[in-house]
């Protein structure tokens, strides 16, 4: 029943995808603006902008562009960057390790300061400990990765140089980028341990 079940979920899945990826496909063709223009060179002529766009495939129908998208999508062809040249697959694979790395130490972050929190303040409900410990939650939510990370660079490697700015020369080097993300999803781990 079960495997049904996930089966079922897992066809139903097909359709919001495709709907999705048809949204998004549109609506960055809706945004304005055009590839050609960062890939010509300055004083590129009619005919030679003519020739990128040919090249690229942009004069084609926006079904046909979707199509050719989606077809190279199932068969794992990404595509080429305009800006590196590069293929986009590629690009992914060289980045994803990082990524992972940082993912991975960002939910430990969260889940190591926001579970703990989260039953502390549950055991002190409705005292001055709880109402800390939600306004700390709360600020979590509402405080912009963007901020927390210049506030933590500031603090943990200009003025104490405990950590390093940017680069990725080791584990030091995740700490304060696991901290800024991890912080974030802290409160929602707290809060969800605390009413449960």
């Amino acid at each position: 029943f079960m495997i049904r079940y996930i089966i079922k979920r897992l066809l139903l899945m097909i359709p919001a995808i495709l709907a999705t990826s048809l949204i998004i496909f549109v609506a960055m063709n809706m945004t304005g603006g055009d590839p050609v223009d960062s890939l010509a060179p300055e004083n590129a002529t009619e005919e030679q902008i003519e020739e990128i766009r040919e090249e690229l495939g942009l004069n084609d129908p926006l079904l046909v562009r979707y199509l050719k998208y989606m077809g190279g999508m199932l068969r794992g062809d990404l595509g080429v960057s305009y800006v590196t040249k590069q293929d986009v697959f590629k690009t992914f694979a060289e980045r994803l390790p990082a990524t992972l790395k940082l993912a991975c130490s960002s939910v430990l972050v969260a889940t190591l300061v926001g579970l703990p929190l989260g039953i502390y303040t549950a055991i002190h409900q409705n005292t001055w400990k709880d109402t800390g410990g939600m306004v700390f939650a709360l600020f979590g939510v509402s405080m912009p990765n963007f901020w927390l990370g210049l506030l933590l660079i500031l603090w943990m490697a200009v003025e104490h140089q405990w950590f390093p700015v940017s680069g990725w020369y080791g584990p030091r080097y995740v700490v304060l980028p696991a901290l800024t993300m991890g912080l974030t999803f802290t409160a929602s781990i707290m809060r969800t341990t605390r009413s449960s």
